[in-house]
């Protein structure tokens, strides 16, 4: 290792503490805006299933909505991922995470994340855990699995 690549390595050493920041801060935004689109079409969805009466068909829309917003922030296309149901209750309330943490592998070949914050329930109020890992894809951070504790 010549000097130059040893002033690089140090370099990168004394930026970690920012590195992990911006690293964090990103793996959050893509949680905070999964979830905020969520809840927009999950608030409609409950004002519809409010209603006396009403048609399954209406809720086809936003079902597709959910499916859209699902491709656009997930890797993993698996069919158990997939939105398939609705609810009285928003679900993806982000007010309601608490305690987040990230974590990262540190393998710049296969950077994986995980992000992990209690979530109250708003509609009963249990406390369960959410836990997402995130996978880089070329320069993009999706979600690859989804797990409740």
């Amino acid at each position: 290792m010549n000097i130059n690549e040893a002033l690089e390595w140090v370099k990168r050493i004394e930026n970690l503490p920012d590195i992990y920041s911006a690293i964090e801060d990103a793996v959050i935004a893509v949680i905070n805006s999964y979830y905020l689109e969520l809840i927009e079409v999950e608030k409609l969805e409950a004002e519809i299933i409010s209603k006396k009466e009403y048609e399954e068909r209406s809720l086809d829309i936003h079902m597709a909505t959910k499916r859209k917003i699902h491709s656009k922030y997930w890797s993993n296309s698996a069919g158990f991922y997939q939105p398939c149901s609705t609810s009285s209750h928003p679900d993806h309330v982000w007010e309601a995470l608490s305690d987040i943490e990230v974590y990262q592998n540190g393998d710049d070949d296969n950077q994986l994340f995980i992000f992990r914050g209690k979530y109250k329930d708003p509609s009963h109020g249990v406390v369960t855990m959410r836990v997402y890992i995130l996978k880089r894809f070329w320069n993009e951070l999706k979600i690859e699995h989804e797990f409740y504790g």
